[in-house]
């Protein structure tokens, strides 16, 4: 009889696979290419960063396909999140206003019109209910059925992998400000490399988990009868 979890953990072990393999790769381009091409692939608003725009958009596509289709209070509430999440990446947040709606600045300033913080403050406060709402599934999820399992793991990866890429952001200049410590070029090329390559990878474990998530559901033998 074939284990009930081996679908759900092979999305963890591909995953995984995938993570070690896009970290040797950023390792060894930012090693090799110019400084130049440097730039133009890990700067902001470079081809990594559009990159990372484009996953999250194509993500999102997955989440209201599979909405559409079966309807998951999961996969509709992660359709606007996906977008917000693309969004923020490539700064599309300032396009309306040339200044982040993030920000309780915006709400309180003078300097823009009362209709563009209401359609701002609309869509920012859909997804905030739509990211509390996942937030809440997943807490359920993790105590009715704990942490240890492939859904969950993933879901804890990704989690991991945002605050490792604020640290590798951060890392350099809090070195250098609050210790004196100098990173190298190279040290600092992977540090930005990596902050950059991860955070584009940051939608795919979320993915996995739901699927992982789906593969793990009961299913109910056919033909079966209640009552």
């Amino acid at each position: 009889m074939n284990s009930p979890t081996r679908a759900p953990r092979s999305y963890l072990r591909w995953f995984l696979w995938l993570l070690l393999g896009t970290m040797l790769v950023l390792m060894l381009t930012a090693s090799l290419i110019s400084d130049a091409s440097f730039a133009r692939l890990f700067e902001e608003h470079g081809l990594i960063e559009w990159l990372s725009f484009a996953i999250w958009l194509a993500v999102a596509a997955v989440f209201a396909r599979m909405a559409l289709r079966s309807g998951g209070i999961v996969a509709w509430l992660a359709v606007p999140v996906c977008i917000a999440a693309a969004l923020r990446e490539a700064d599309l947040h300032k396009s309306l206003t040339g200044y982040s709606v993030l920000k309780l600045g915006f709400y309180s300033s003078p300097d823009f019109a009362a209709w563009q913080k209401a359609v701002a403050g609309l869509v920012v406060a859909a997804t905030a209910i739509a990211l509390v709402a996942l937030v809440a599934l997943a807490v359920r999820s993790a105590l009715r059925h704990g942490i240890l399992n492939p859904p969950m793991l993933l879901l804890i990866l990704a989690v991991g992998l945002l605050v490792v890429t604020k640290v590798f952001d951060r890392a350099p200049a809090v070195l250098l400000e609050d210790f004196g410590i100098a990173l190298s070029e190279l040290t600092r090329r992977w540090l930005q490399a990596f902050e950059e390559g991860l955070e584009a990878l940051l939608p795919i474990p979320f993915l996995l988990a739901f699927l992982a998530s789906r593969a793990s559901a009961p299913v109910a033998p056919v033909g079966r009868r209640t009552g």
